[in-house]
């Protein structure tokens, strides 16, 4: 059995700057690994933010050295947005007659690799700019495209000829940018979004958030699980295409309010019962789409300086005491948290004999007696 693996290396801005495939196999007798190489390796170039990736080229796999002089696509941005692939002359350092497409995400792009006689083909979206058919000049289906909610391609027709290659599918039109031009049989199962790159298969981001915790408690989490209504074209802070979607769930919570837990002893701290799961899911995800929606503003308490990280902990737990506390689970983050940060962390406990304290509870930093739920 074969058994592979992906790794990346990173720029000093956090930026993924190559991506390297090593493969191996196991001895039978002894388990260890045998036949180990490196079998393929790609460089991302960036200018000004992460979305802007004007080079994307193979590298020896053996040195990681560049493969040839000549040897990549780039690309050139109006803004954050692209608008043409090009190959480049080494002997003259132009682009001149090389243009290999042209785009507009979301509308059009020109197969440009004959200049003589450039295609155009369109894109037809759904609600959140995914690329779901393109049709050619003459309005005939070149290709039909259906994805999962979290964006794997399950299915692709090849309809009136070939279908173009394309890296503007899943949330193309926000600029999502898959790997479909490299051509080389080696294209990545990631989609470049902006700062990162976003895994469809498990609906998580590969890289941590680059803004930390302010754009919530799950740094890897995409579009705060809202797929078929939301995009993230930075890798930081989604949009939401359906913001309707937000008061209906603010009206389902109203109409199911939490009911009160029962009060808890010492005991029931000691043993570890001290917590009961809600039944109102539909609340935590609101709560979790109200600070993703609204992060909250670094802020300092009584005096006190604090790093953006540990201000923006600080106002995530004002936050969550002002809707009601957190449960077991946002407890337990909140601490992982406030460790890795160096914000002091209390808790849970329970007070019986006191105003504040008849409920378990936790504190971090200047925010106390958060409920958890």
């Amino acid at each position: 059995m074969t058994y592979y693996r992906t790794y990346f290396l990173y720029d000093k801005q956090g930026r993924t700057w190559m991506a390297v495939k090593d493969q191996w196999q196991l001895d039978g007798q002894t388990g260890e690994p045998v036949n180990a190489e490196r079998t393929w390796a790609r460089e991302f170039r960036y200018a000004g933010s992460g979305r802007q990736r004007y080079l994307t080229r193979a590298r020896d796999p053996a040195t990681l050295l560049p493969a040839s002089a000549a040897d990549g696509l780039w690309s050139d941005y109006d803004g954050e947005g692209v608008y043409g692939d090009f190959a480049v002359d080494v002997g003259t350092g132009t682009a001149e007659g090389s243009t290999l497409a042209q785009y507009e995400p979301g509308l059009w792009q020109r197969d440009a690799a004959d200049p003589q006689a450039p295609l155009d083909y369109y894109f037809h979206g759904d609600l959140i700019g995914s690329t779901r058919a393109m049709s050619d000049g003459e309005g005939s289906a070149v290709q039909r495209v259906i994805y999962t909610a979290f964006g794997e391609r399950v299915y692709a027709s090849g309809g009136a000829g070939v279908p173009p290659a394309s890296r503007y599918g899943y949330a193309g039109a926000w600029g999502y940018e898959g790997g479909g031009v490299w051509g080389d049989g080696n294209e990545l199962p990631w989609l470049h979004v902006g700062e990162r790159l976003y895994d469809p298969a498990t609906g998580r981001f590969l890289q941590r958030d680059p803004i930390g915790i302010r754009g919530g408690l799950n740094t890897y989490v995409h579009t705060a699980n809202l797929p078929t209504m939301a995009a993230d074209p930075d890798g930081k802070l989604f949009w939401v295409a359906a913001i309707v979607a937000a008061a209906l769930i603010i009206d389902a919570v109203a109409d199911n309010a939490w009911a009160p837990e029962p009060r808890l002893t010492d005991l029931d701290i000691e043993t570890g019962n001290a917590y009961n799961e809600v039944d109102k899911i539909v609340g935590v995800g609101c709560v979790a789409l109200s600070f993703l929606l609204f992060p909250p503003m670094a802020t300092s308490s009584a005096g006190v300086r604090f790093t953006p990280d540990q201000s923006a902990l600080i106002d995530l737990a004002k936050g969550a005491s002002a809707r009601g506390g957190v449960t077991r689970e946002e407890a337990r983050i909140l601490r992982e948290w406030a460790c890795e940060y160096g914000v002091p962390f209390r808790g849970p406990e329970l007070h019986p004999g006191r105003p504040f304290g008849q409920f378990p509870h936790i504190h971090i930093g200047p925010v106390n007696h958060i409920p958890v739920r």
